[in-house]
């Protein structure tokens, strides 16, 4: 789903951004086996996690606004098309990504 969403919405400025506490050679192995197109960071001692206050389980999804503002979260659990995507081409909209 993330692959369709980056390669719809890119365009217009989504930018997709993944988070793992995974050592790197694995996250490196899953990025390579799947062509994830986006960049990954490495989050071991969970700073990264802390600044988005905290997650609750895995995976988490978050949308932040041009100036980086959590804007809406799902999660934890897998986050359904019908609820991201709309959400998605608001923010877009509302930046002016046409």
């Amino acid at each position: 789903m993330f692959k369709e969403l980056h390669a719809a919405y890119a365009s217009r400025g989504l930018t997709l951004l993944a988070v793992s506490d995974e050592d790197a050679k694995t996250v490196r192995t899953f990025v390579e086996k799947e062509g994830i197109p986006w960049q990954n960071l490495l989050d071991a001692d969970g700073k990264i996690a802390e600044q988005f206050g905290g997650v609750l389980g895995l995976p988490m999804a978050f949308l932040l606004d041009g100036e980086g503002k959590v804007v809406a979260q799902f999660g934890p659990g897998l986050v359904p098309r019908t609820a991201l995507e709309p959400k998605i081409k608001e923010l877009l909209d509302r930046a002016g990504g046409a």
